[in-house]
């Protein structure tokens, strides 16, 4: 069991030294830092050769007449995306850029147009009963404009004929003169497509450029080989050389069964490199057994290729072979798999696709239906009548109260934010589920943040693998703020955000209102001091205990003395255990400053601004230091993109920001930078509007991609709609630039409308906690030992880590056999789930099994003897015959609501009972064994409140076993 890219890096290996590579070469899985590293070899090199720096004077400038407004200045950063974007084209491809240099040709057909219309005017003026329009004439003479590349848009060139544009009663052009006129279209066909080829010259040129230095100083210097080059290198040399590894003649031999899993996202030239052993094994009366659905291929962009389930079926139909489509859902309930099934209906959809894409032509069409035909569902009968979906369309108002065509994007996010803020509210009121349940999905980045941001503003701890910027966090804007009031005690702004924010409020317990009535006050009341001064009188006690302190002291204390003292004195991680991570990132960060030498509070505040003042977005680096990556929690809520839940299933998912809108309304900033992949070279081409006026050829094209892009997003909304089990939330919103076709689609299906009410659609129930359960306490607590003693005066840390490691007096040789045996029996009892009648050939398979797994230094017959022994006590036997109508799990790992997670030797649980037993070897009876599996016990009652609890503990050594 393996990925593709692992099977061509041993094929590799063995075969280095006839592939020409580095025979001790090594295969680098993360392609970042070697491919920052070369970029870095470019740059530098710019100044050592006059060659590389022409260049790349011609890409910059290329560069900014492409991306006009949206131009990065940081020449580092945007040369690496550039890079970026062209190598993964490449190596989903296997295929290289071709470089063609557009300007002599252009110039070469930029004359012919010229002297082609500059014959059509000395024929057209010699014959005056030929009257063409008044605006032909100056069309014909700037046909093309050389000085600027570019075409006349004149109306008069969308005509195919002369005789339309000749004036009603005008003579006929003649064969001559009709024949000129379709030169000049096709002049300028030519024109504009290879202008739009040559537009981006420059970043093919500049991408040799990198691939050269790639190969010198990674390949040949540090003998690396990218996981991305693995794949292409292998298909390079079988196809043109003609070589086939000697290592795939060995693994034919061996495999005869191939099972390739999520195919739909298989790119071509991974099935291209197991295609010869798959052809060997069917062959010799194998199988291949191929696992996809392709309204599930969502990874177009990195080379997924869903078309290969197809084309592989054809390909090997003289085989016997058998489809099976698993119809069956056992994920969602009915409610939720009904709803599926109408959106994705391909008689719906054809007419969502109508809306969006009415010009494309019916083979295109069909081809995006195609993937959703059969593609209905089935719910279990498990699942009958369960499940609950809620769409809600986001509506914005204008100061009149009247509904707004669209939102901007500020308003959409707020509006989102709102929405999101009541149904979390909503979800924890109801008790049926707890914020672990909720998965929220989002397609990009920015969409993460502002979620991530908005939990964890309220209070709401968040599962996430994107980054937040712990200036966004309220408690880190309070405490900078303390910090610029002490660097600055003239600032009132920032004294007054601390004394109306949480840390103020409790530590003193002053409530909010009162400082607010009496900030109103000082300020109304015109007397002149700084707010501090007025502070100091007002409440002096207040200040005396913990502001002095910090106010004398400020410049003369370490900046990181000066920040924890703060935090101690405040019981930040005591009154806010939530956000200790946030707190400690800025700890680490204040220490960082140390070391270059911007120990004071005034450049650590003044690195703070810069960042936030940088001139790039958010990944900007001086902002990528503020950027905390958060940690899964025992209670939270999960943030993840679509990709990411690919394949995963959560109780409530929320869907806050799904859309479908057209390729050229969409947030891609490439719209017009399209890739071709010809028969054996990849070409980029620029295609903007105005061109495809022009060119058949690359209005094709880019009907293509436009069709491309819609069957990629009908497949990420199902995947996002699919991922829910009980209840899914969709939000609907229309902006100002993006018109949503989603919500027209969605709320004038007939078969919804009697769910519909007003802007919302609501289907099923939503789920209720059982009568007479209690709901749980699921406020997050840090449990008592994981304070961070250092900070609130009470240092544990020493105590709390003396109990995970056992003392050096305590270890022996006899002690480490006994550890080993006691490992090596509890493993063997984990593989036997239920004994046969018959149990000896069952331990001894168990026996041989543990001590070829774990290297045990045992002999077979001794721990068989062990086993055997154990076995006959009835009651042990038992645990190990339970009947029928039971479920055993062995080493089953439980979960406290703390997030402390614990093993259960061995579970059964019968219709109406459970039974715990846990396995003791090489240790005396104590109270702690008892203690140990009470625990348990009480988890596993608190799981199953409607079944007896029975607690085994099992000496293996004498063969006991004690209720508990």
């Amino acid at each position: 069991m393996g990925t593709i890219d692992s099977f061509v890096n041993l094929i590799l290996k063995a075969s280095a030294f006839k592939l020409n590579l580095p025979p001790d070469f090594d295969i680098s899985t993360d392609s970042t830092p070697l491919i920052d590293l070369v970029v870095q070899e470019c740059l530098q090199s710019l100044t050592e050769n006059t060659g590389v720096r022409h260049i790349f004077d011609r890409f910059i400038e290329s560069y900014i007449d492409m991306e006009g407004e949206n131009v990065n200045w940081t020449a580092r950063r945007f040369f690496r995306n550039t890079i970026s974007d062209l190598w993964r084209e490449e190596s989903k491809e296997n295929k290289e850029f071709l470089y063609r240099e557009a300007g002599k040709i252009l110039s070469d057909i930029g004359k012919r147009i010229d002297q082609t219309a500059a014959s059509l005017r000395r024929s057209l003026d010699k014959d005056p009963d030929i009257k063409p329009r008044a605006d032909f004439r100056k069309a014909l003479a700037g046909a093309v404009d050389l000085r600027k590349n570019a075409v006349s848009d004149s109306r008069c060139f969308a005509r195919q004929s002369l005789g339309e544009s000749l004036l009603k009663g005008s003579k006929p052009a003649d064969d001559e003169q009709e024949q000129l006129w379709q030169d000049i279209l096709q002049g300028r066909r030519l024109f504009v497509e290879t202008l739009s080829e040559g537009k981006y010259a420059p970043y093919v040129e500049v991408y040799g450029l990198f691939k050269k230095m790639l190969l010198k100083e990674v390949t040949f210097r540090k003998r690396v080989i990218l996981i991305e080059q693995l794949n292409k290198l292998l298909q390079g040399i079988v196809r043109e050389k003609g070589f086939v590894p000697e290592i795939y003649y060995a693994l034919a031999e061996r495999y005869s069964h191939f099972l390739v899993d999520e195919f739909q996202d298989t790119n071509r030239l991974q099935w291209q490199n197991i295609e010869t052993l798959v052809d060997e094994a069917l062959g010799k009366g194998g199988t291949l057994f191929l696992v996809g659905d392709k309204k599930q291929a969502i990874y177009r962009w990195r080379g997924g290729n869903a078309e290969l389930i197809d084309e592989v079926s054809s390909r090997y139909r003289a085989y016997p072979a058998m489809e099976l489509a698993l119809r069956n859902n056992y994920r969602s309930g009915e409610h939720i798999v009904a709803f599926n099934n109408r959106i994705f209906r391909k008689e719906d959809l054809r007419r969502l696709i109508d809306m969006i894409a009415g010009e494309h032509p019916e083979q295109s069409k069909e081809k995006i239906l195609d993937t959703y035909s059969n593609s209905g569902q089935v719910a279990v009968d498990a699942v009958r009548g369960a499940g609950y979906v809620r769409i809600d369309r986001i509506v914005g108002r204008d100061e009149e109260g009247e509904e707004k065509e669209g939102l901007l994007k500020d308003e959409r996010d707020q509006a989102i934010k709102e929405r999101l803020i009541g149904l979390m509210e909503a979800v924890k009121d109801r008790g049926a589920f707890e914020y672990k349940d909720v998965a929220i999905l989002v397609r990009r980045r920015k969409e993460a943040e502002l979620i991530v941001r908005t939990l964890l503003e309220i209070g709401i701890s968040v599962e996430s693998e994107f980054t937040v910027n712990i200036k966004n966090n309220s408690l880190i804007k309070e405490l900078l703020s303390l910090m610029r009031f002490f660097n600055a005690p003239d600032d009132d702004l920032s004294f007054a955000e601390f004394i109306t924010g949480r840390i103020f409020h409790r530590k003193t317990a002053v409530p909010e209102g009162t400082i607010l009535e009496w900030l109103t006050r000082t300020r109304t009341g015109g007397t002149g001091n700084h707010l501090y001064r007025t502070f100091q009188e007002d409440y002096s006690d207040i200040w005396e205990e913990y502001f002095e302190y910090f106010f004398r002291r400020t410049g003369y204390l370490p900046l990181y003395d000066l920040f924890t003292l703060i935090v101690k004195r405040w019981e930040v991680f005591r009154h806010f255990p939530g956000e200790i991570p946030y707190v400690l990132h800025l700890c680490e960060l204040i220490k960082a400053q140390e070391g270059p030498g911007q120990n004071n509070l005034s450049d650590f505040l003044e690195l703070c601004t810069r960042a936030s003042d940088a001139s790039y977005d958010e990944t900007a680096e001086a902002e990528k230091q503020f950027l905390l990556n958060t940690t899964e929690g025992a209670n939270a809520v999960k943030v993840l993109t679509v990709h990411k839940a690919k394949g995963l299933q959560f109780p409530v998912v929320v869907l806050p920001f799904l859309k479908l809108t057209t390729f050229g309304a969409s947030d891609s900033r490439d719209k017009n930078k399209i890739v071709v992949s010809g028969e054996k070279d990849l070409k980029l081409f620029y295609i903007k509007k105005n061109y495809r006026q022009v060119s058949d050829t690359l209005e094709e094209i880019y009907r293509q991609r436009e069709a491309e892009f819609l069957l990629d997003e009908l497949n990420n909304i199902y995947v996002a709609c699919t991922r829910a089990e009980k209840e899914l939330y969709i939000f609907l919103a229309d902006s100002a630039r993006q018109k949503n076709f989603l919500i027209d689609y969605v709320f004038t299906m007939e078969e919804l409308r009697g769910h519909t009410h007003d802007a919302s659609i609501e289907i099923g129930e939503q789920a209720v906690l059982p009568s007479g359960s209690v709901e749980q306490d699921r406020t997050d607590t840090v449990p008592e030992e994981l304070l961070l003693g250092d900070m609130d005066d009470r240092i544990r840390w020493t105590e709390t880590f003396r109990k995970k490691f056992t003392g050096p007096e305590t270890v022996s040789r006899r002690s480490i056999m006994a550890q080993a045996k006691g490992d090596l029996i509890h493993y063997i009892l984990s593989l036997i789930r239920v004994l046969p009648q018959d149990p000896l050939p069952c331990v001894r398979e168990s026996v041989k099994a543990g001590i070829a797994k774990l290297n045990a230094p045992f002999k077979e017959d001794e721990i068989e003897g062990v086993i055997v022994q154990l076995f006959r006590n009835p009651q042990v036997l038992s645990f190990f015959q339970p009947g029928e109508g039971t479920l055993v799990f062995t080493e089953k790992e439980i979960i406290d609501r703390g997030g402390s997670a614990f093993k259960v030797d061995r579970l059964i649980i019968h219709p109406s009972r459970i039974d715990i037993v846990d396995f003791k070897s090489g240790e005396t009876k104590s109270e702690e064994h008892i203690e140990q599996i009470r625990n348990y016990g009480r988890l596993l009652q608190s799981m199953y409140p409607d079944r007896k609890v029975d607690k085994y503990l099992v000496y293996v050594d004498d063969g006991s076993a004690t209720r508990v």
